[in-house]
């Protein structure tokens, strides 16, 4: 039998191993002192005992789950090099008993409610997936734009010398010739660039478009970057990249007169509109390109470089191969109340769409929902008068089993006035972890007397009445939910 593992972190946290498996419709539970160390062997022997079944083995620990990864991945490995049949790393699913549950003064002075909570929190690990949604796939052979002026860009090649990426630079401004050994801001030789005006950007992770104007004497293309122009120009007027600044320029014409051999350089040239494909995008500008408040997946912008501005250099670039992620939602169109007879009626979730991936179809009657922009909040769903668009990440009958498996749960195991924390799982997870590390460090007296109530009651930890139950965005959760 697939029986979780339980470990009291030695023993500084209170885990009832029998409670939890009656809570659970299982014999009692072993709980270990030192799972991680001393203890490490009953995960060793749970993996062996695993066999072939396909639902994870459930490790109430999430620090450890580097170790405890490794370890069915070198069970694996053991199998192969001994002669004995392949075998797959047995899946592993953890659950944070310690510091959403167990951590805290909260915890430690309602001992039952606190079993209780650990009983509901892995009930809902233990239970059924949801059925899985379609997805959406993008393809990145990490073509890379990177918009911003010479003294930008220069912070972000370091960034890219061990990446698969191809990148160009989108030039916006230069820097003056006298500049250029201060500022380092030469791009390295092998990065083509282009300088346009009037940028316009579109599109997702895979396909992204730009468009410009190019209308600067000085074209790119052409030039040979042997910066003679720079050094003829009588009052400075070319910067680097070789671009010259018009309301400087003389009209001496002296940089035509030494480029006459690449011909670069026309002051006659009309502007000419271009376009070009990219998988990725840095933009350095002030402004975005994008005015939705959820930008698409592939785009980053990075108006200020601070100290998590190469880590997230580095995590846009390995943006390289293919990618899915799910299609967040079912559209019927005969339900939608959008347009009759071609004329504009209901528009609340294209009003409301934070990512701009609802647009208006008149002539068919509907709306195009593009699900590569879809960041799957929800929020179209919740505001639909018809049902027309509905979540399918997961979807409310699902939602609504979570629900119950975690309240009954919690009541069968003996916990008294639940109360249902739903929460965005990538973003205040971390934060009820630390809120649980933070309460186990005080001491045990009651804290400074200055503290507000508030704070008083944040150092007593996560109350074990608090269930926790994840989403993937707030704006999932709609009036559907709380009706059904």
């Amino acid at each position: 039998m697939n029986l979780p593992l339980l470990c009291n972190c030695n023993r500084t946290t209170e885990v009832d191993g029998a409670a939890i498996g009656r809570a659970l419709g299982l014999p009692t539970l072993a709980v270990h002192q030192t799972l991680c160390r001393r203890d490490v062997g009953a995960a060793l022997q749970a993996l062996d005992g695993h066999g072939k079944a396909s639902a994870p083995l459930l490790v109430g620990c999430t620090q450890e789950a580097a170790l405890f990864s490794e370890l069915a991945e070198e069970r694996a490995r053991h199998h192969a090099a001994s002669g004995k049949p392949a075998v797959a790393a047995v899946p592993l699913q953890f659950v944070n008993l310690r510091e959403q549950a167990g951590w805290g003064r909260a915890a430690q002075a309602a001992p039952a409610q606190t079993t209780a909570k650990m009983a509901a929190l892995l009930a809902l690990a233990r239970s059924a997936e949801p059925e899985p949604m379609t997805q959406v796939s993008y393809h990145s052979q990490g073509r890379l734009a990177v918009i911003g002026t010479a003294s930008q860009a220069a912070r972000v090649w370091p960034m890219l010398a061990t990446a698969e990426v191809s990148p160009t630079w989108v030039v916006v401004g230069g820097v003056p010739a006298a500049q250029l050994a201060a500022d380092g801001a030469i791009s390295p030789a092998n990065v083509p660039q282009i300088a346009g005006e009037q940028l316009a950007l579109s599109g997702w992770l895979g396909a992204f478009t730009l468009q410009w104007s190019q209308s600067n004497p000085i074209d790119l293309d052409l030039c040979t970057r042997c910066g003679a122009c720079v050094a003829a120009c009588p009052e400075g007027a070319i910067t680097w990249p070789p671009q010259v600044k018009l309301n400087a320029c003389q009209s001496h014409r002296a940089c035509v007169a030494v480029c006459e051999a690449a011909g670069a350089i026309d002051f006659q040239r009309q502007a000419v509109a271009h376009d070009a494909a990219f998988d990725l995008v840095i933009d350095l500008r002030p402004a975005p390109a994008f005015d939705q408040h959820a930008h698409p997946q592939g785009y980053l912008h990075l108006p200020q470089w601070d100290d998590k501005a190469p880590a997230r250099v580095v995590e846009l670039a390995a943006l390289v191969g293919t990618f899915d992620k799910p299609k967040f939602f079912n559209y019927r169109q005969k339900l939608c109340a959008h347009s009759r007879n071609q004329q504009s009626g209901c528009t609340a979730c294209i009003d409301v769409c934070s990512a701009q991936a609802i647009a208006s179809d008149l002539k068919h009657q509907q709306i195009v929902v593009t699900p590569q922009l879809c960041v799957g909040c929800g929020a179209c769903t919740t505001v639909c008068p018809t049902g027309a668009i509905s979540y399918r990440g997961p979807q409310p009958s699902d939602q609504i089993t979570r629900i119950r498996t975690v309240l009954d749960t919690f009541i069968r195991a003996g916990g008294t006035q639940p109360v249902l924390l739903l929460h965005d799982g990538t973003h205040a997870a971390p934060l009820l972890e630390r809120w649980g590390r933070a309460a186990q460090g005080q001491p045990r007296g009651r804290g400074p007397a200055s503290a507000s109530a508030l704070a008083a009651q944040a150092l007593l930890g996560p109350p074990p009445n608090l269930l926790p139950l994840p989403l993937w965005h707030m704006a999932s959760v709609g009036l559907d939910l709380w009706w059904a």
